[in-house]
């Protein structure tokens, strides 16, 4: 829709193939697949997999670490992005869960991860947030992280969800889901 109210500039729309479409709707440029991508200021695309992407379609940065829904190039240029890793059944248990809670072998834990790009295929981690580092639990005195959850609203009850939660592929609970950053568009000429 090219209404006078509309923003003047390009549109990236990610649906199967990614594109960049101009204010009248005509294809600008065009990627392969993609699930998500944010158009940078360098006219590149950051995309799910940790990959920067050239107007070309070459991969001029990637880092192989499990990549979850979000990602977005910081000012300084690293990368900050959603990840989650598998935590064995026992390993929750002894951080206070609800053993009657957990059906499945392992649940997802979230993390939070600033990597600073060294190379093509290479990065370092700088930053790291784990979401086993702020819990709470009021399940088990015996164990860690014990207390009133209503009495810590910056903690994670870590038997929050259990219980409602699916196994995916049989494997791994997704607790707790971490999906997007809620960021403020950002407009790109090329």
């Amino acid at each position: 829709i090219n209404e006078p109210e509309s923003f003047e500039g390009y549109t990236l729309y990610v649906q199967g193939a990614v594109r960049l479409i101009d204010h009248d709707g005509r294809l600008v440029r065009e990627w392969g697949r993609g699930v998500l991508a944010k158009l940078l200021d360098n006219g590149n695309l950051l995309t799910s997999g940790n990959k920067e992407i050239d107007a070309d379609g070459n991969v001029v940065w990637e880092y192989r670490y499990p990549q979850h829904h979000d990602l977005i190039k910081m000012p300084n240029g690293n990368v900050l992005f959603l990840s989650r890793v598998s935590i064995p059944r026992e390993e929750a248990i002894a951080l206070g869960a609800n053993p009657d809670s957990i059906s499945c072998p392992s649940l997802s834990e979230p993390r939070v991860i600033e990597v600073r790009p060294t190379g093509p295929a290479d990065g370092e981690i700088v930053w790291e947030w784990s979401a086993l580092d702020h819990l709470i639990q009021d399940f088990d005195p015996d164990k860690p992280n014990y207390g009133a959850v209503a009495d810590h609203p910056e903690l994670i009850d870590v038997n929050f969800n259990l219980i409602l939660g699916e196994c995916v592929a049989n494997r791994w609970l997704d607790w707790p889901h971490s999906t997007h950053w809620t960021t403020t568009p950002t407009w790109t000429r090329l």
